[in-house]
């Protein structure tokens, strides 16, 4: 479904992404992990045309996205949920998840319905400020706006960063739960062990090239991997 080939990025001479290549197929959870200054969320912005790559090519479906504006990335069903949930804290729930859906109006009311029933706590808040949720709630609320675009495929960049442990497990199962509607996912995450788990595939991200690839629950038993990111 997604296929990048060789891609390169540089901020000046600090080369950050060297000649990446991967792969998401239709109905996959794919992992992207990695330590810190890996890489990792340029390649997302990379990808959904955030930045301008140096090199290489990035394909949906078979269609180039290399002369598409971001906006145009996000009309053909490819959605970026950013690190930090950047959602709009002065507005309302509801405002932030009307806003979600500015390519997609004619389904808004049927994928606020799907959102709600997603995250039931944003039915009951959805009149308040987005400012004003809790960071779970907020992480709840990028993702449902995410959804509000009628994705064919999610990036998502560090969605469970500083939750509470029981709000974590509730992240990683709603993934799960989008995943299963039929939506691709590539998932960047601290959490190592959470997303190896749930993800079909993985690739290992080291000074911005790929160092390593395989099936998630393998790359657990992997030493390596278990040594960098897993304590062992």
């Amino acid at each position: 479904m997604l296929r990048v080939e060789s891609l390169s990025f540089a901020y000046g001479d600090a080369q950050v992404l060297d000649s990446v290549s991967l792969e998401v197929g239709k109905g996959e959870i794919v992992a992207l992990v990695g330590a810190n200054g890996a890489g990792k969320t340029t390649l997302l912005r990379t990808v959904s045309r955030l930045v301008k790559p140096v090199s290489g090519k990035v394909t949906l479906d078979g269609e180039d996205f290399s002369r598409l504006r971001a906006h145009e990335v996000v009309r053909r069903g490819l959605i970026h949920v950013p690190e930090g949930r950047r959602i709009f804290p002065e507005m309302t729930v509801r405002e932030n998840l009307r806003l979600g859906s500015f390519t997609t109006r004619t389904d808004r009311e049927r994928n606020l319905e799907k959102a709600f029933a997603l995250f039931p706590v944003l039915l009951a808040r959805e009149g308040q400020l987005g400012g004003t949720l809790s960071g779970g709630e907020q992480q709840m609320l990028a993702l449902a706006r995410g959804l509000m675009a009628n994705p064919r495929l999610l990036l998502l960049d560090e969605p469970s960063l500083g939750l509470a442990p029981i709000i974590v497990k509730q992240i990683f199962e709603t993934i799960v739960a989008i995943n299963q509607q039929g939506i691709s996912i590539l998932l960047v995450e601290q959490n190592v062990y959470q997303s190896l788990h749930i993800a079909q595939r993985a690739y290992v991200l080291e000074r911005g090239r790929v160092v390593l690839q395989g099936e998630g629950k393998a790359l657990l038993e992997n030493p390596d991997v278990k040594k960098a990111f897993l304590g062992a």
